[in-house]
């Protein structure tokens, strides 16, 4: 399993280095009400972690309010079926809040699949009890009528924001090295190049590396005691 995949947060708390649009989305899990919120970022940041994470804090889950689609996939039909009935049926269990997660908004390829959604999401028109979190890598790319239906939060992804990761990765370097039964090691001091560069950190691209430099290190360590003795012999 890769790294990024193992630490997925749960909850909004668990999300590293985002410290404005977490402290906002907390206010709403406290105080919830029909709304829609853009998360917009470059990837590996974790805006599709942050918007399954408040699901899990509104008690939403797959099988009980939550609901994801990628914006590739999203067509009208799609957007009726869910707007004309799956999100205005309350759960039967759990939370009584929808989320809908859509991903990637900016890639929503149908003219009328976004009229249509720019009509669901209007004022008035919007189910009882939903709360829309949308991702997009690239707001520019979405016409105004669709944006102005959204609050949008940005996410850092650049030197600021590595260095918001790095003690959090640096917690996650010394776990998997204890559980590899490496012992107490300190993080490289290239821990940086592993999520891209200074400019565009992906936490993504980090734990992924650090995985793999994990994975190579263990590798080592076994050829080692496999080996132990055959030079003396």
């Amino acid at each position: 399993m890769r790294l990024s995949e193992k630490y997925i947060p749960t909850t909004l708390d668990e999300i590293v280095g985002q410290h404005a649009p977490i402290r906002r989305l907390k206010e709403l899990v406290a105080n919830p009400y029909p709304c829609c919120f853009l998360l917009e970022g470059l990837p590996g940041v974790g805006k599709t972690a942050t918007a399954n994470a408040l699901a899990e804090d509104l008690g939403c889950c797959p099988w009980t309010g939550k609901f994801t689609v990628k914006a590739p996939r999203l067509g009208i039909e799609k957007i009726e079926e869910l707007f004309g009935h799956a999100l205005r049926m309350r759960p039967m269990s759990g939370s009584r809040w929808h989320v809908l997660i859509i991903e990637e908004l900016e890639r929503c390829v149908s003219d009328a699949a976004r009229t249509e959604l720019k009509c669901q999401l209007s004022e008035g028109e919007m189910p009882e009890h939903l709360i829309v979190v949308a991702t997009s890598n690239d707001i520019s790319k979405l016409e105004p009528a669709l944006l102005e239906r959204f609050e949008v939060m940005a996410y850092s992804s650049g030197l600021a924001f590595a260095d918001e990761c790095r003690e959090w990765l640096t917690e996650v370097w010394a776990k998997e090295c204890l559980q590899r039964g490496m012992g107490e090691r300190d993080m490289p001091a290239g821990w940086m190049s592993w999520g891209v560069d200074r400019e565009r950190f992906s936490l993504r691209m980090a734990l992924n590396s650090m995985g793999s430099m994990l994975d190579l290190m263990e590798a080592v360590e076994e050829y080692k005691r496999e080996h132990a003795g055959e030079d003396e012999v």
